[in-house]
């Protein structure tokens, strides 16, 4: 369970590589459409961000990432945050946003994507990760993904079970592995199918963990004690999210009862 702790760190550095794509004109996939403002000479190019909670807070995170790349809001860029309470309000926000307009909207989340896409098929949006672009409808393949979408994806060929291949390297001795799942979200359930697949080579037990909202995971818990789970295995789901800070501390302290047991 230790690996839980050490994954939650992979999600802020995608964010940052993300936004340094926007800004460079180059997406994961190519092909994808070159932001306007690369040609411009005179106006500073106008970035929007649309965001909705329970997500953690990326604003701090887009701020470095743009800085590391050598954008300063104000002196190259100019900086546009939409931040709204319900996701039905979504909608409106991207439509303010193309109405300045923006450039290019930064979207950290499947729901604000997918607003932003209802409202523009011109300006190119940023996603912070995609389970797999392709069947969230993101893209059209990855050599010619069409459209005006672009970011990075977590689940190219063969990655789940190079994840689970770690866990394993990580303790040999591992042999049972609770999987969250969302049975209701069609991305999810497909991770559960990789993953299945991926444990039956390397010999790995799977334990089913459901989550369909944030209660559910003190009974997830449960279930992964009671289960015998030796390690967590957490698929790219918007769901977790805003947990990862609860399923870390778990993850924790379950590492400091083996120890005690000697395990």
């Amino acid at each position: 369970m230790a690996a839980v702790a050490h994954r939650l760190q992979i999600g802020r550095r995608q964010f940052v590589q993300g936004v340094g794509l926007a800004f460079a004109g180059i997406g994961l996939f190519s092909g994808c459409a070159v932001p306007p403002w690369t040609q411009r000479t005179r106006a500073l190019p106008r970035v929007g961000f649309l965001k909705q909670p329970p997500l953690l807070d990326y604003l701090d995170a887009f701020r470095e990432g743009m800085r590391e790349h050598g954008y300063v809001e104000g002196e190259n860029f100019i900086f546009d945050y939409r931040y709204v309470e319900q996701v039905s309000q979504l909608p409106d926000a991207a439509s303010e946003l193309v109405r300045l307009p923006v450039d290019v909207v930064v979207c950290p989340n499947v729901a604000a994507v997918d607003a932003a896409r209802q409202v523009t098929s011109m300006i190119p949006i940023v996603f912070v990760t995609a389970a797999n672009p392709i069947t969230m409808g993101y893209a059209e393949s990855l050599s010619r993904p069409g459209g005006n979408l672009t970011g990075p994806s977590q689940l190219a060929p063969g990655v789940t079970g190079k994840r689970l291949q770690l866990l394993r390297e990580i303790d040999p001795h591992i042999a049972r592995v609770g999987v969250f799942l969302s049975p209701e979200n069609q991305t999810s359930v497909g991770q559960w199918h990789d993953t299945q697949e991926a444990a039956e080579v390397l010999g790995l037990q799977l334990l089913p963990l459901e989550v369909r909202q944030a209660v559910d995971f003190e009974s997830a818990f449960g279930m992964a004690l009671s289960g015998g789970a030796d390690a967590l295995f957490l698929p790219i789901a918007q769901i977790l999210m805003p947990q990862m800070p609860l399923i870390a501390q778990f993850a924790a302290g379950m590492r400091s009862v083996y120890r005690s047991l000697g395990s």
